[in-house]
Order: structure tokens, then C-alpha cells, then sequence
């Protein structure tokens, strides 16, 4: 980017105990700045799901005129603010106030220095690819939405698993006994995917990526598919739920199946200068770090 941002929503997780005052460090700064800002917070039990028609039409309204959401929380509340961000068409910049904080570029420590070079408009945008799940009955759909990470079909009930089965283009592929299966973007394919045994896309692959969700055999592999193939997810036998992103959740009835597609709409995320992406596998993810060796004998035990 090099146009300077002037109009900012800062939002986040009003239940995280550090919200309130790195929110009120931000408005501050741009205040300081002259650069119109608002805030809001949200709490995970009292939230519907944050998609453009939940939010008020005050929201709406200044989330609409703005050049940029900065996100305050952990992965799970960069996540929550996707859908909206992406229909809305607003860069998103994610400052980690969680744990491991993948997608989220700064901490509260860089805060000044890099996020004034980014309101100066020398920070990087990149677009990443989002993903349209939507539960069909026949042929009637009867709910879509949007995921940054993955679409999921998850066993219902602890200690037990589904069979489920997989197709593409309309093709049946193959047949699950498994915890679930899952289709992820590449963006996602650090996350749950890399968990169950995925491979990592990088986020200019154009394609998308289908993992078993523990598989009851030693054969089932994911498989990496272009991005212009639709995915689909039949459930055989067992109690399964649907998930987007770990947040909304569908209980699937008996009648009705998941199709995945790439959906048309892209977010764009904007990172600070120096941004690189597999900077971030190893300093987040420890992939590719050389192994730690200790001179020190371990423990004995007492």
C-alpha cells in the first residue's frame, strides 16, 4: 500500500483481560495521529456469528467507510472477524493478545513503530483465499458460510467415529472411518490440518488441501486439490457436526451433505514491513529450526 490510512475499526475480544487497555493505546495513537477511529468488543458466549447482517447499523456504517480493521486478540478472534471483513472488502491487521497468535503480524511491544509505518501506507496487502461451505438437503441449501482455515465434518460424539465419505466433482473419491475429514485453505493448512497429519501450502498456492481427522488406518493420506474443484462430504453413519473455522456449527441431519467450494470473495490482510512467511513458520511453528542439543545429562530420577 502507499496511500496513508485516515479511517480505522479497532475490535476484538472484550473478554480477553487485555482488550480494554491495548484498545484504548490504539485510539490513542491515533488520535495522536488524527486518524478517525471506533471500537468495539465482543464476548464469545453473548455474539452471534460476526457476519455483516448481525452487526448494528452503527457498526456497519463505520466499518463500511473504513481502510482497515486492526483485530485485538488471539487466532480464534482474527478468525471471528473474517466473514465480515472480507464482504465488507477491509484489509484486516491482527495484533496478538492470545497465545501462539499465527495470523496475527504485532505484538503490543512493536506497537508504535510498525503501526505507524502502516498508517503512512508502507505496509504489505495480500489477498488470501476464502472458502464456501454450504449444508445442501437434496437439492435445496440450507446454510453457507465463509472460512478462513477450514470447513470441518467432526463426529458428534466423544469416544466414537464416523464413516463418512468423500467426493470431487460430483465423483465419489473414497470412504472414511475417521474422526472427521476437513478441507482447508492454505491459510489454513498451518492450523488444524497441520495437526492432523496436512501438508503446508504456501498462501500463494492456488489450490486447497483434504485431511483425515484421525483415520482408523494407516493408508489415509490428504490430498492436495486445485482450486476450482468442489469438495463434498457424505455422512454414512455416526452423529457429525459441521463447523467453519472452529466457530459456527451445524448439527448435519440425516438428509443433508457439505459442499465446499472456493468462495469469490478474498480478504486481504495487511502486514508491516519486513513481513515474511516462513519467518513466521519458524518463529511461531519452530518448522525448519535446527535441533536444540544440551551438554547437560537429563534428570535422575529420585
Amino acid at each position: 500500500m502507499s496511500k496513508p490510512i485516515q479511517r480505522v475499526v479497532v475490535a476484538g475480544d472484550a473478554g480477553n483481560p487485555l482488550f480494554e487497555d491495548t484498545a484504548q493505546a490504539i485510539l490513542r495513537f491515533l488520535a495522536h495521529r488524527h486518524v478517525q477511529a471506533t471500537s468495539f468488543g465482543w464476548t464469545h458466549a453473548s455474539t452471534p456469528p460476526l457476519e455483516p447482517a448481525n452487526l448494528t447499523e452503527d457498526l456497519q456504517h463505520h466499518a463500511q467507510g473504513s481502510e482497515l480493521i486492526i483485530v485485538l486478540g488471539g487466532d480464534g478472534t482474527f478468525l471471528r472477524m473474517a466473514a465480515a471483513a472480507a464482504a465488507w472488502r477491509i484489509p484486516l491487521l491482527g495484533i496478538n493478545l492470545g497465545r501462539l497468535g499465527f495470523l496475527s503480524d504485532l505484538s503490543s511491544n512493536d506497537l508504535e513503530r510498525s503501526l505507524g509505518d502502516i498508517l503512512d501506507g508502507r505496509g504489505r496487502l495480500e489477498q488470501r483465499m476464502l472458502l464456501s461451505g454450504r449444508i445442501l438437503g437434496g437439492r435445496e441449501e440450507r446454510l453457507r458460510r465463509v472460512a478462513l482455515n477450514e470447513v470441518c465434518l467432526l463426529k458428534a460424539e466423544p469416544g466414537r467415529i464416523i464413516e463418512c465419505s468423500l467426493a470431487i466433482d460430483q465423483e465419489w473419491i473414497s470412504q472414511h472411518r475417521a474422526d472427521g475429514l476437513l478441507c482447508a485453505t492454505p491459510t489454513g493448512s498451518t492450523a488444524y490440518a497441520l495437526s492432523s497429519g496436512g501438508p503446508i501450502l504456501h498462501p500463494d498456492v492456488d489450490g486447497m488441501v483434504v485431511v483425515p481427522i484421525c483415520p482408523h488406518t494407516l493408508s489415509d493420506r490428504s490430498l492436495v486439490l486445485p482450486a476450482r474443484a468442489t469438495v463434498a462430504f457424505h455422512l454414512q453413519a455416526g452423529s457429525a457436526l459441521v463447523m467453519w473455522d472452529g466457530h459456527h456449527r451445524h448439527q448435519l441431519a440425516p438428509d443433508e451433505f457439505v459442499e465446499i467450494t472456493v468462495s469469490e470473495h478474498r480478504i486481504s490482510l495487511l502486514h508491516p514491513q519486513g513481513y515474511n512467511y516462513f519467518q513466521r513458520l519458524r518463529h511461531k511453528l519452530l518448522w525448519g529450526s535446527p535441533p536444540q542439543h544440551s551438554n547437560q545429562s537429563p534428570p535422575t530420577p529420585s
